[in-house]
């Protein structure tokens, strides 16, 4: 007997409202239509303006998103680090129809037909509970400072070398069973930066994780996944590239890669 495919979301993790987040949405929504809801998750800090969402979106306030349940993570009012899983957590708790959440950060890209690269993803997540990227065991490097940035609660056994991972999650997809299992390991007092933390506890825990790198084709591969220029990008790999070199950049590669989107 086949599984009942889970009820999924996809989540447009983003800033404000730009209106980039507009189009965006617009493409996604058009291309997705029967393969899954779409909904633009909005923070909204401090007293910044912000055009009021015209489409489906999730809008949260500081206080929504550090302040909504208890927890004992550090770094307050800081999403930049490692503090997204906050912001995560509120967005699904607020859509309890869905059993199953994609999140794409706004600066993701996609290099294909934009239906059939969300299907693939949406696939490859239905048998996980934590896709993400680039999974890594714990091993000493220097240039990334937040391995030491997880701590159990007092009375824990947790040795950081032999169960600690990290991953990347500009792109990622998570079951409502393992976001609620998480929010629930803040609560007993687990801290940490979120890229350590989810897959740390993940696969600790017993659930079931993938990479997206690993999957076929792949959602999510080096080199090209940091591609600053579609100058010289293999388009046969990946589905998605993560510009980091800021959201000019990925307009500006957005504007390029619509040929590639369904719809566009």
């Amino acid at each position: 007997m086949s599984r009942r495919p889970l009820r999924s979301c996809l989540l447009i993790d983003c800033l404000g409202f730009p209106p980039y987040i507009r189009e965006m949405y617009e493409s996604y929504a058009n291309a997705l239509a029967g393969v899954c809801d779409v909904v633009a998750l909005v923070h909204r800090p401090g007293r910044m303006w912000m055009a009021e969402p015209d489409v489906p979106a999730i809008v949260l306030s500081d206080d929504d998103i550090f302040c909504s349940f208890p927890h004992c993570k550090k770094l307050l009012h800081s999403i930049q680090l490692g503090n997204n899983d906050l912001k995560l957590i509120a967005g699904v708790r607020r859509l309890p129809d869905y059993e199953l959440f994609l999140k794409l950060e706004d600066d993701v890209l996609c290099t294909r037909d934009l239906r059939e690269s969300i299907s693939a993803m949406l696939e490859a997540a239905q048998t996980c509970d934590l896709l993400t990227s680039f999974m890594t065991p714990y091993s000493p490097q220097p240039q990334w400072d937040w391995w030491d940035s997880i701590e159990p609660p007092g009375g824990i056994a947790f040795d950081l070398e032999r169960q600690g991972w990290r991953s990347f999650h500009p792109l990622m997809a998570v079951s409502r069973a393992f976001i609620e299992h998480y929010a629930n390991r803040l609560e007993q007092g687990w801290i940490g930066h979120y890229e350590v933390l989810m897959p740390t506890l993940a696969r600790r825990d017993g659930f079931t994780v993938k990479d997206a790198a690993h999957t076929l084709p792949p959602l999510a591969q080096h080199p090209q996944f940091d591609a600053i220029s579609v100058a010289g990008l293999d388009m046969s790999v990946p589905l998605f590239i993560h510009p980091v070199k800021g959201r000019d950049a990925a307009i500006r590669m957005r504007e390029q890669l619509a040929a590639h989107w369904s719809g566009v």
